[in-house]
């Protein structure tokens, strides 16, 4: 459950491939398992991690989801060993499942999307969350990028329109996130980026005393996410009076290190991107 990973729970495939059908994935019975006898998909609430802020404000199923706490998973994708993945195992073919075929399946198709995504001339996803969720969040682009699974249980956690704490936003549309993510990441390509900011500043007498980075001329409705110049996301800000202050913390709190960032401020009117240096 922390927040630095990305969370994979387990669906089930039925139905044909010209029209399938997906659910949560329990074969141990409705309202058993984690797990007794059979399999389910994971899920729940942290009883350690704090909500992280890509996770405030997704209301998932109510009296489940938590609005203090991680929830898990991010994501989902088939488990079932029955609708499972077929495996070369010594001299013959077996039939396997589990979250544990999920995951690097999710991480297999991260590695396509930054082939697609390098390939036109764009940068790496990175820490993959922020964006997943940014996308899911959005009305106009959830249905068009996951399979949302609204049927079924892993004994304590019940599946639903939109999050939930057993299958998360649901599975991939493989194409289709592949293209919106790529999009995304195509305004943080660093060729594409022209202000820059820099900390220290040496014109500014604070330098001693203020540890902090103002982006001016933003507008009030404006989103400001900062990145690193890998992609991993470090903080989101708030503007105020047409500027933000970044005072040089990631999200928990922590003092970031020296090097190269990137920022991105979203408006409905606009995008535009910039860099922050830190020498320290």
């Amino acid at each position: 459950s922390q927040s630095y990973v990305t969370g994979v729970g387990g669906t089930s495939l039925s139905g044909s491939v010209a029209a399938p059908i997906e659910t949560e994935w329990n074969s141990c019975g409705t309202g058993k398992c984690l797990q007794v006898d059979g399999g389910s998909s994971g899920g729940g609430v942290s009883a350690i991690w704090p909500i992280p802020s890509y996770q405030v404000g997704v209301m998932g199923q109510p009296s489940q989801t938590s609005q203090s706490f991680r929830n898990v998973p991010d994501v989902a994708l088939n488990a079932d060993p029955a609708s499972g993945y077929a495996v070369r195992v010594g001299a013959g073919w077996e039939q396997v499942g589990g979250t544990s075929a999920a995951a690097p399946l999710w991480a297999a198709f991260t590695a396509l999307l930054n082939q697609a995504s390098l390939s036109s001339g764009s940068t790496l996803l990175g820490f993959p969350n922020p964006t997943l969720y940014q996308i899911a969040t959005s009305s106009s682009t959830y249905s068009a990028n996951y399979n949302d699974v609204t049927s079924g249980d892993n004994g304590h956690f019940t599946a639903g329109v939109g999050y939930d704490n057993t299958t998360g936003w649901g599975s991939f549309k493989g194409s289709s996130l592949i293209n919106n993510i790529s999009g995304i990441l195509a305004i943080l390509a660093r060729e594409e980026l022209a202000n820059v900011y820099a900390y220290p500043n040496p014109w500014d007498t604070r330098k001693y005393t203020i540890r902090q980075v103002t982006i001016a001329n933003v507008p009030d409705d404006a989103t400001i996410k900062i990145f690193t110049i890998s992609g991993f996301w470090v903080k989101n800000l708030t503007p105020a009076n047409g500027r933000a202050d970044w005072d040089l913390t990631n999200d928990h709190g922590d003092r970031v290190a020296s090097g190269l960032y990137f920022y991105l401020v979203n408006s409905p009117s606009a995008k535009v991107t910039g860099e922050i240096a830190i020498i320290k």
